[in-house]
């Protein structure tokens, strides 16, 4: 199955993001958090596509003409096998902006990248509650 490639990288966060949504949830009220993983259709051709794992945040009191999404996003794409990874905060539409990201650009998956990403996981989330502190109505 396709997503059989994705699995181990899986394995190495999803808990992790998981609890730190529920941590999420219990300490902002005005915030509805989820993480998931999201694999990509069967039906793709097998050498291109991507998988992410998210902690998505949905601000439940943004302003009507403010972005009401907040989420924390490890992205791994696979182009003909070729896998790469990057993690990031990112507001959604309309504004798609970048509050944070473990590289600059995704970088190919390897021991250290995930390591890398594992290691900075603590301080996105951190990040991420910082801007949900200070953003309740969005931006």
């Amino acid at each position: 199955m396709r997503e059989d490639k994705f699995k181990p990288i899986k394995e190495l966060f999803i808990d992790y993001l998981e609890r730190e949504a529920t941590k999420i949830n219990a300490d902002f009220n005005y915030v509805s958090c989820r993480a998931y993983a999201n694999f990509p259709p069967n039906h793709y051709e097998m050498g291109v596509g991507f998988f992410n794992m998210v902690i998505d945040c949905l601000l439940k009191n943004a302003n009507f003409d403010k972005t009401d999404n907040l989420a924390l996003e490890i992205e791994v794409f696979d182009k003909n096998d070729n896998l790469t990874i990057n993690a990031d905060i990112c507001w959604g539409h309309p504004y798609s902006k970048t509050e944070a990201e473990v590289f600059d650009e995704p970088v190919d998956v390897t021991e250290q990248s995930l390591t890398m990403i594992k290691k900075k996981l603590p301080d996105l989330v951190s990040k991420l509650r910082e801007l949900l502190r200070d953003n309740p109505n969005g931006i």
